[in-house]
């Protein structure tokens, strides 16, 4: 029996929907209306702002993700120059370095932060840390002294003559002025052209240090350092006569030191002179901090020490009791730390002097420095990871000792780091050494290498450079 048909009828209410009219007559497709033919699914038309949203989703999905990519690209490229510029920052420290270029025939080499300065075929060259390329030239050796070549400068500074090259491109000059000075109450003893001077010298001339612009011969600054009563005649003098007038200057790429007789001050790289440097008894040196400002260090009756501190414009500022470290190698981060040794614990202390934490550890080097880890070394050779925020040690690894230079106050460098490893150079067979490399979460040895004999390891532009005896050798 069929299916009773129902009598009633459902009406629907038709609205605009903007759906197109299926056509109509003999051009219309079997369907639904006439039954015959495949059943088919009627596809709404929609307006071409609508067809097309997908391809505008997907369009703001791309340029999503060229923005991640740019984005990504440049935090890479910022990284590398943060570690090009950084002390002991090299770009990548994945695999053991292996000889790139070599230069021979070189003389006196010292690093700037992005060329390799050296004498070479008569000439004070700049060499390409990537290449081994002379790019550029700054003159005769003979005549051309360029400098400082103790703190990596951003750029060399080369002058000719009595001048000096100075902090932050500039040349230095000093002269003594003032009235002559009288007669102080030395004496001397002489016997086989040796002298013996005894007494005091009172009186003598100040000295003014001017700094120029090497670039433009505009004067930077100009600094009058007063003299004062040499207690010990013998430091002024020369054989059997007394120097009253000879002026030393000896700078960094961040401090001038001033010496003569009567005069031994320290000036910052703005010509401040380090008033408190001038206070401590015995041979005080001045180092600037790579994270910014100026340590001078002098040890202690008591043998914890003190460190006395300064800004960065040479302005005093708080003192550390303890033995600042200070980074040997850094990533470029823009967090600096101060770390203290103070007896048998190590201390971080904040901007203010506040103690941020204080832990049962002995260090002696700073080796180095990221944002979040920190690596210290004892003489025992023994390596620790520190986590900075807190304190924690994160690992402890056997290494070894760094040759002896290591331990003044500017240091050999011995630590490099790419910012997720350290490559620590420490003392090998004989007089060769040894390369270390440690994960800095980790402290797993990455692996090693046995640096020849007589090479100096130097970071410059983010590469490795070493200094053999006459000769230049690239690595990478």
């Amino acid at each position: 029996m069929g299916r009773p048909r129902s009598t009633d009828r459902v009406v629907f209410e038709i609205e605009d929907d903007d759906t197109l009219v299926p056509p109509e007559g003999p051009e219309a497709e079997p369907g639904f209306e006439d039954g015959e033919g495949p059943v088919g699914l009627a596809m709404p038309f929609r307006p071409w702002w609508r067809r097309r949203r997908w391809w505008l989703v997907a369009a703001v999905v791309l340029g999503l993700v060229v923005v991640v990519l740019v984005d990504e690209v440049n935090e890479r490229r910022e990284r590398a120059e943060l570690l090009a510029a950084a002390p002991g920052g090299v770009l990548s420290l994945a695999d053991p370095p292996g000889e790139r270029w070599r230069v021979a025939g070189v003389d006196a080499p010292w690093p700037s932060a992005e060329l390799m300065v050296a004498t070479l075929r008569g000439a004070v060259v700049g060499l390409d840390p990537g290449s081994g390329r002379v790019v550029e030239e700054f003159g005769p050796a003979a005549t051309t002294r360029c400098g400082p070549e103790v703190g990596r400068p951003a750029a060399p500074v080369c002058v000719a003559g009595e001048q000096v090259p100075g902090p932050d491109g500039t040349s230095l000059t000093a002269e003594r002025i003032g009235p002559e000075p009288a007669d102080s109450p030395v004496s001397s003893s002489c016997e086989d052209g040796v002298c013996r001077w005894f007494g005091a010298v009172t009186d003598g001339r100040d000295v003014r240090v001017q700094a120029t612009d090497a670039g433009t011969g505009d004067v930077r600054w100009r600094r009058t350092v007063a003299f004062r009563t040499e207690g010990r005649a013998e430091h002024c003098a020369n054989g059997s006569e007394l120097d009253l007038t000879s002026v030393v200057l000896t700078a960094t790429a961040h401090t001038v030191l001033v010496e003569g007789c009567g005069i031994d001050a320290w000036l910052s790289g703005n010509g401040r002179v380090l008033e408190r440097a001038r206070t401590v008894r015995g041979d005080v040196e001045v180092l600037a901090r790579p994270d910014g400002g100026y340590r001078a260090w002098a040890q202690g009756s008591i043998g914890t020490g003190l460190t006395l501190m300064f800004a960065p414009d040479g302005r005093g500022v708080r003192d550390a009791s303890g033995v600042v470290l200070d980074p040997v190698a850094t990533d470029g981060s823009s967090d600096a730390v101060t770390l203290v040794q103070r007896g048998a614990r190590l201390l971080r202390v904040g901007t203010e002097g506040r103690i941020v934490w204080d832990v049962e550890q002995s260090a002696e080097l700073f080796l180095a420095r990221t944002q979040r880890e920190g690596v210290v070394l004892g003489h025992d050779g023994l390596a620790t990871g520190i986590d900075l925020a807190s304190g924690a040690t994160l690992w402890r690894t056997q290494v070894g000792t760094p040759a002896p230079g290591a331990w003044n106050g500017y240091a050999d460098e011995v630590a490099f780091t790419d910012g997720r490893r350290v490559m620590i150079v420490v003392e090998g067979a004989g007089e060769d050494r040894r390369a270390v490399t440690l994960d800095l979460r980790s402290g797993e040895e990455r692996w090693a290498w046995d640096v020849p004999g007589g090479w100096q390891l130097r970071a410059v532009g983010g590469r490795l450079v070493a200094e053999t005896p006459g000769d230049l050798v690239g690595l990478g």
